[in-house]
């Protein structure tokens, strides 16, 4: 096994149990921002929209070795099989730079993502966000309706902080997006 897959291992399963810790930490009044309210808005506790994301969720060292070097290795559960099927068919023009993978590396990846995306698999998220969807095919986290829904009363100060810098950085704010955990009370905003 390559060094760097399992130094990435390591590093998942660290995260794995420290995340969830830093984020009960950064979780105060100052942080206080929920879904679908404004970030200067009251805590919501209690309620989380899907309770059970995490359960049966795998990471796959290949997928994040392979995806993880560039940007974040979104979760497969957040996109459907036609949008991660597209991203995979456009490597050469990979929203603006070209991915190089062997062709192992493309089937690991390829199976990965087909395996667990949003439209096949158990979670409630993905459930979720294919019936947003409405038959549409987005190419981008960011086109999901739910997604978009589920963040409306971000304000654009937010999202401009150097520390969030947009809507797909998803682990800016959801400390256990790698492992597919994006509750609610979970949500820790950083500082500007």
């Amino acid at each position: 096994m390559p060094i760097r897959t399992l130094m990435l291992q390591l590093a998942l399963v660290a995260g794995m149990f420290l995340l969830p810790a830093f984020s009960a930490a950064g979780d105060h009044p100052g942080n206080g921002y929920r879904h679908g309210q404004s970030d200067d808005g009251p805590q919501r506790r209690g309620k989380r929209h899907n309770e059970a994301q995490g359960t049966g969720f795998v990471v796959n060292s290949d997928y994040v070795a392979s995806c993880g070097g560039c940007h974040v290795a979104y979760v497969p559960q957040l996109l459907p099989r036609p949008s991660w099927e597209q991203i995979l068919s456009r490597l050469d023009d990979h929203f603006g730079s070209a991915v190089v993978l062997s062709d192992q590396e493309k089937n690991t990846v390829s199976g990965y993502l087909l395996t667990n995306a949003a439209d096949v698999t158990p979670m409630k998220l993905g459930r979720r966000i294919v019936h947003s969807l409405s038959g549409t095919v987005p190419a981008r986290i960011t086109d999901i309706p739910y997604i978009l829904h589920k963040h409306r009363g971000l304000s654009a100060e937010v999202l401009a902080r150097k520390s969030v810098n947009s809507l797909a950085n998803c682990v800016a704010c959801h400390p256990g997006a790698a492992s597919a955990r994006f509750d609610d009370d979970q949500v820790a905003i950083p500082a500007p």
